[in-house]
């Protein structure tokens, strides 16, 4: 599990610097830096793969996680006189930290070498066994048919591209463990009764996604689009293996607030069950005040404080700047920061003013 993470001049942060935990939650206004958290280490991870030349991969080439451009899109206010640092600090015995010093001289990058404090070997072990994944905020839109190649995919694209293929593969399966678990979570979150997989052709190379709302069963693309961008999501956290790193951008988009807050619960029992890390990026008030409760329900012994970190990121003058959200054991917030999820209070109060005042003209008019 990654315990720390540490920034420097990297895009909109100055300097970052916070602890994680099993489920991280990035909040924050648009623009504010919540992204660059993750692409950071998307960052480091993409550029591992490339160590043994000493290259560093700013992405867009097939396969990336994330495509950043060239270190004058990355260093701070693009000031090619800064240095870039990413460091990543792990508890396991094996390695303690990975990290990158970045800076620019005479047209190019220099000092680019992932610094290390085990052997690369170990690194390159760790980097190279799908343990990091990630998940981006526009998934692919649904297909009426999928054509099947007949192999696994190693990983889903950030895209959530191979979801379905995935699925078919497990179909196939004499366990079916994955499409069992997509097609149970679909229906906690009341977005479906049934989920299933469906070979058009004899030969099993067409497939069709059959999703049964109430009795009627329609394919993925006629239904609600909140059940194909939620799709990924779910079967990301059953398809990664046990102790993977998962990475999530706005996994409630296009979710109704009940189904958002049913995510929580998600999140919560594979990060137990599957030993999994989760760092989301998200907007949704549903999801927190999910996890708000579970934390101060005795049942849910996983829920704690420890477990759970969240974050408020916004705007600063020297950047973007970050506040812990401290959640106590009775989950509640004790420090909410300014504007958390808008101006909630304030448009209340606004809303009374404004119904006792157009009460008190209707009254003078005679109404």
């Amino acid at each position: 599990m990654l315990t720390h993470i540490r920034l420097e001049n990297f895009k909109s942060w100055r300097e970052l610097d916070i602890d994680l935990a099993p489920i991280t939650l990035l909040y924050g206004t648009n623009s504010s830096g919540k992204s660059s958290v993750l692409q950071a280490a998307l960052f480091l991870a993409q550029s591992a793969y490339n160590q043994h030349i000493g290259d560093v991969n700013f992405g867009g080439n097939p396969g990336d996680f994330v495509d950043l451009g060239s270190f004058r899109d990355v260093v701070f206010r693009h000031d090619l006189s800064l240095r870039v640092l990413i460091e990543l600090t792990r508890d396991a015995a094996v390695w303690h930290s990975a990290k990158f010093d970045l800076h620019y001289l005479d047209g190019r990058v220099v000092d680019a070498e992932i610094t290390l404090s085990a052997t690369d070997v170990i690194y390159d072990a760790y980097i190279s066994s799908n343990q990091l994944h990630y998940l981006g905020p526009l998934r692919s839109h649904p297909k009426r048919a999928y054509v099947w190649t007949g192999t696994l995919p190693l990983r889903d694209s950030p895209s959530g591209e191979h979801t379905v293929g995935i699925l078919i593969a497990s179909a196939k399966d004499e366990d079916r463990t994955v499409l069992s678990e997509v097609s149970n979570w679909l229906s906690k979150l009341g977005l479906v009764n049934q989920f299933q997989i469906v070979a058009l052709d004899r030969d099993e190379r067409f497939f069709e996604t059959s999703v049964s709302v109430g009795q009627t069963p329609s394919s993925l693309l006629d239904v609600g689009f909140g059940v194909s961008q939620v799709l990924p999501v779910i079967t990301s956290l059953f398809f990664v293996p046990v102790g993977s790193i998962v990475l999530l951008e706005q996994p409630e988009l296009h979710l109704h607030p009940r189904a958002q807050a049913v995510l929580a619960d998600l999140f919560l029992h594979v990060a137990e069950a599957r030993n999994l890390q989760l760092i989301i990026e998200s907007h949704s008030e549903h999801l927190l005040r999910r996890i708000q409760r579970r934390i101060a329900e005795p049942e849910y012994a996983f829920a704690t404080p420890d477990n759970i970190k969240a974050y408020f990121c916004d705007k600063g003058d020297n950047g973007s700047t970050i506040q812990q959200v401290e959640i106590d054991a009775y989950g509640q917030i004790n420090n909410w920061p300014q504007d958390f999820f808008g101006d909630i209070l304030g448009d209340l109060d606004a809303l009374t003013d404004a119904a006792i005042a157009r009460r008190r003209q209707e009254l003078l008019n005679g109404a």
